[in-house]
C-alpha cells in the first residue's frame, strides 16, 4: 500500500508534463495563418507610411470611368491653377497714384484759371480733350449705340456752373497763327450724333478742375417726329455786348420741345466784321435741317 502510495504523485507529474508539451506544441495550420496575418498587416502598414508614392495602387482603383464607361487615367486629368489675389500694396499704390494725379490737376487748373491771359503751351488741352472722350463713351453706353448706328459726330460745349456753388472762371490763350482761344474751367456739353432715321442727344456738366461729370441726360428722337426748329441769338446788352447766346429749339409732335445750347460765351473780338454764325454752328444747324426736311412725311 504504501509503493503505491509513493507512485501516484510521480503519475501525476507526468501527466502534467505531458499536458503541457502538448499545450506547447504549436498546429502546423495555424502557424501558416498567423504568418499570413502579419505578412498582410506590414504591407498595409508600409503603404499607410507617409513619402510611399500612391501610384502603386491597383489598376482598378487608378482609373475612373465617364458616363461613356471610357477608362480616363487620374494622370491626365488637367491641373486647375488658383486665382491669384490681387495684393493689397498694389491696389494701395494705384490709389495714391490716382489721388496725386488728382492733386497735382487741381493744382494746375487753379493756377492756370488764376490767371486771365497767358501765352499758348496747350497743358490745358490735354486734359479738356481727356474728358470729352470719357464723355463720349458715358453717351453711347447711355443711348446704346455704337459707330454703325450714326455716321457724324458732333461736340458743343457752353460755359456752365457745375453746381449753384461754383463760379465759371475763363482764361484767353494768347496765339498768333489760329488766333486766341477761350477756356473756361466748367463746361455744359452736347454731343449730337446725326443718324439715317434718328438724332442720338446727349448732354451733361463737366468739372475740368478735376475732371468730375454729372447731370447726364441722353435723348433720342426720329426726325420725322420733329415738327418745328426754332434758332434764337441774344445778347446780354444790345449796345455794349460782352456775351452772346445761341439757342436751338426742337419741337415734337406731341409737343414737347427740346433746347440745344450752341453758344454761351464771352465776346472777345468786338467789331462789324465779327460773323453771325460760326462755321461750325452753320455746319449743326444745316444738318438738322437738311435731316428734318428730308424725313417729312
Amino acid at each position: 500500500m504504501a509503493n503505491s502510495r509513493k507512485d501516484e504523485p510521480v503519475l501525476n507529474e507526468n501527466l502534467n508534463v505531458s499536458s503541457e508539451e502538448n499545450e506547447k506544441e504549436p498546429d502546423p495550420v495555424e502557424e501558416n495563418v498567423d504568418s499570413v496575418d502579419k505578412k498582410t498587416k506590414k504591407k498595409n502598414k508600409k503603404n499607410d507610411q507617409p513619402g510611399i508614392n500612391k501610384k502603386l495602387v491597383l489598376k482598378s482603383e487608378k482609373t475612373k470611368t465617364t458616363d461613356d464607361n471610357q477608362p480616363i487615367d487620374e494622370d491626365d486629368t488637367p491641373d486647375f491653377k488658383k486665382p491669384k489675389k490681387i495684393k493689397v500694396k498694389k491696389y494701395k499704390e494705384s490709389q495714391d497714384k490716382a489721388t496725386k494725379l488728382m492733386k497735382s490737376r487741381v493744382k494746375f487748373t487753379k493756377r492756370f484759371f488764376g490767371k486771365i491771359k497767358s501765352k499758348a503751351k496747350g497743358q490745358i488741352d490735354v486734359l479738356v480733350e481727356n474728358d470729352y472722350l470719357e464723355a463720349t463713351k458715358r453717351a453711347k453706353l447711355l443711348l446704346g449705340i455704337s459707330e454703325k448706328d450714326y455716321h457724324q459726330q458732333i461736340l458743343i460745349t457752353v460755359p456752365d456752373s457745375f453746381s449753384n456753388k461754383d463760379d465759371v472762371k475763363f482764361h484767353l490763350e494768347v496765339k498768333k497763327e489760329d488766333g486766341n482761344k477761350l477756356y473756361f474751367d466748367q463746361a455744359y456739353v452736347t454731343i449730337l450724333f446725326y443718324g439715317l432715321k434718328s438724332l442720338f442727344i446727349y448732354q451733361a456738366n463737366i468739372d475740368h478742375r478735376n475732371g468730375f461729370i454729372a447731370h447726364d441726360r441722353a435723348e433720342e428722337f426720329n426726325y420725322s417726329d420733329i415738327v418745328s426748329i426754332e434758332t434764337s441769338l441774344k445778347y446780354d446788352n444790345d449796345r455794349k455786348p460782352k456775351y452772346s447766346v445761341l439757342n436751338v429749339a426742337l419741337t415734337l409732335a406731341n409737343h414737347a420741345s427740346f433746347m440745344l445750347h450752341l453758344r454761351n460765351q464771352r465776346i472777345t473780338n468786338q467789331g462789324s466784321g465779327q460773323p453771325l454764325l460760326s462755321e461750325k454752328e452753320q455746319h449743326i444747324l444745316q444738318m438738322l435741317k437738311d435731316r428734318i426736311r428730308a424725313n417729312k412725311v
